[in-house]
């Protein structure tokens, strides 16, 4: 059972992953954002798989994406 769900977490991660880097290229704010929810749903996956290092690299994409979207809302960086 659970590894259905994590098949489940891995597919919609992908999907997010992928369609918030597209947004970003515009860019879009919102973009961010969607990478924001794709990394906590790789986190997810990285703490239930025992990855330790994968867990350690999305943390850090996950606040670099903080970091992103601060950076852009004081340049007024798209919506």
């Amino acid at each position: 059972m659970l590894m259905s769900y994590m098949v489940g977490i891995e597919f919609i991660a992908t999907i997010l992953t992928i369609w918030g880097v597209v947004v970003i290229s515009v860019p879009k704010r919102y973009g961010l954002w969607i990478l924001v929810y794709a990394q906590i749903l790789w986190c997810i996956f990285a703490y239930a798989k025992d990855a330790p290092f994968f867990l350690f690299s999305s943390v850090f994409l996950l606040a670099f994406n903080f970091v992103g979207l601060y950076q852009w809302k004081k340049k007024g960086v798209g919506l």
